[in-house]
């Protein structure tokens, strides 16, 4: 069964310029792949008995990373199975336009949240003395108390608001938790977040601090001149901020998701339309 750890990791100056120029070339492979076919569906839309041209499978987007490759110098020094990655993800995202979904977007260098999907080959990705070594960017001091445990399948590297950290997808056997004989169905409220069928309740947790300082700091972004020392100062802070948010969010929902799993054999819950449910009033 596969398994994920989540670790933060501390990569050197070095290390975070190889990591930027990676997550711009898988960008830009991912960007001409959706490019490619945005510009063949609309031209199918405008004649609908044209034949299809764009890349739809592994065999064309491997033509098209090879002729990438073959074009630009800076292309080919970039990890290789970031891009096959890269590849599968553009892959699952345009067959599920054709499911129904929305068009796939492009990905942009001011989002946040930049990542990349690393394979391990011939052990290449590994723990070695309190540092994860990575294939192309060589070892990263990491923090973390848990001891890495299974067959290594593959890396995410993502840098999350000025965090960096790496998900290590592992293959190992889970041991089955206790049993505890007991049962219970849960809904989802509007008053409260949850409601157990014994009664009991879970209530909503309480971000209006941190929600008011994320909207006073965006607010304070919106005056700064983009690129000055003070934008970057704010932007930081900012940063923080919705650090701040986001791990107090997981941290309560990561500890109520274990307190329901380690307190019940069965657990029902209603299958519901949430985003439908949140727009009623």
């Amino acid at each position: 069964m596969e398994y994920t750890y989540k670790i933060r990791i501390y990569p050197n100056n070095s290390q975070k310029q190889e990591l930027f120029e990676t997550f711009g070339v898988n960008r830009f492979f991912f960007n001409t792949c959706l490019k490619i076919n945005q510009i063949t569906i609309s031209n199918m839309f405008m004649a609908p008995t044209m034949t299809y041209y764009g890349v739809k499978n592994k065999s064309n987007l491997n033509h098209l990373n090879n002729y990438l490759k073959s074009t630009y110098e800076w292309y080919k020094k970039i990890e290789s199975t970031s891009l096959q990655s890269t590849r599968d993800n553009f892959l699952k995202v345009f067959h599920s336009f054709f499911r129904g979904n929305g068009f796939p977007r492009f990905k942009s260098r001011k989002n946040p949240v930049q990542s990349i999907k690393i394979a391990n080959n011939n052990d290449s990705i590994r723990v070695e003395n309190n540092h994860l070594r990575l294939n192309k960017f060589g070892y990263f001091k990491y923090k973390d108390n848990r001891k890495i445990k299974g067959k290594i399948i593959n890396a995410t590297v993502k840098l999350d608001n000025g965090r960096w950290f790496a998900c290590i997808v592992i293959d190992r056997l889970i041991e089955e938790l206790p049993k505890t004989g007991c049962f219970t169905g849960i809904d989802l409220g509007k008053r409260h977040l949850l409601n157990f069928c014994n009664g009991k309740v879970i209530d909503k947790l309480n971000l209006t601090k941190e929600n008011n300082t994320v909207s006073r700091l965006q607010r304070e972004l919106s005056r700064r001149t983009f690129g000055s020392n003070n934008y970057n100062k704010t932007l930081r802070k900012l940063q923080k901020a919705y650090n701040k948010l986001n791990d107090k969010k997981n941290d309560f929902y990561h500890k109520l998701s274990t307190q329901i799993v380690l307190s019940y054999d069965f657990i029902s819950m209603e299958k519901l339309q949430i985003k439908n449910m949140l727009k009623e009033k």
